[in-house]
Formats: C-alpha cells, sequence, structure tokens
C-alpha cells in the first residue's frame, strides 16, 4: 500500500511540474504570468483491511485419566476417613453412656 501512495505522490508532482512548466514557459516572447491552475498534491488515507489471525488448532487428546483427578480422589477419601474417625471420638463410649443414665 505504501507504494501505491508513493507512486500517486509522483505521478501528481509530476503532472503539477509539467503544468508549471507549461505555464510558466520561459521562451515565450510573452510577459511570464501566474499559471491558471497548480495541481497540489493531497494525500488521502487509504484504509487497510487485514484479516484477523486464525487462531492455532488446539489439538484433540484422547481421555486418559488424570493423576490429579486420582490425588482428588484420595484426598476425598482419606477426608471422609478422617471425619469418621472424628466423629468416633467425640461420641462417648458405651460405658460411659450407662453411668450417665444412672446418674440422679
Amino acid at each position: 500500500m505504501g507504494s501505491i501512495r508513493w507512486s500517486l505522490l509522483a505521478l501528481l508532482v509530476f503532472a503539477g511540474r509539467l503544468a508549471f512548466a507549461q505555464s510558466w514557459d520561459v521562451q515565450s516572447p510573452q510577459p511570464l504570468s501566474y499559471p491558471d491552475y497548480v495541481v497540489v498534491p493531497v494525500l488521502v488515507p487509504v484504509p487497510v483491511i487485514v484479516p484477523a489471525p486464525v487462531p492455532a488448532p488446539v489439538p484433540v487428546l484422547p481421555p486418559q485419566d488424570d493423576p490429579r483427578s486420582a490425588a482428588q480422589k484420595i484426598e476425598d477419601q482419606s477426608s471422609a476417613a478422617f471425619l469418621e474417625r472424628q466423629r468416633a471420638l467425640n461420641q462417648p463410649s458405651p460405658a460411659v453412656r450407662l453411668q450417665k443414665k444412672s446418674a440422679p
């Protein structure tokens, strides 16, 4: 796109110089006068369409046992066993239950 802009600019400058040189013809016997028109190069912004980047394909892996999920299962089982042991420790033994019932 930059080369197109430069070539358009060069073309406009060339046309302007050509028109300027013809209107200011030094070899003419007439007195010099201002040119009827002057070509002024104007840069017009050209929109450039840039395509969006294409995301890389995501590889599809076959399902496997995740070691973290196995570790999580073990942790869940051990925490459940831990809670059961805590409940068993917090409950009084049968002998203590009998003493509490027989106490007046």
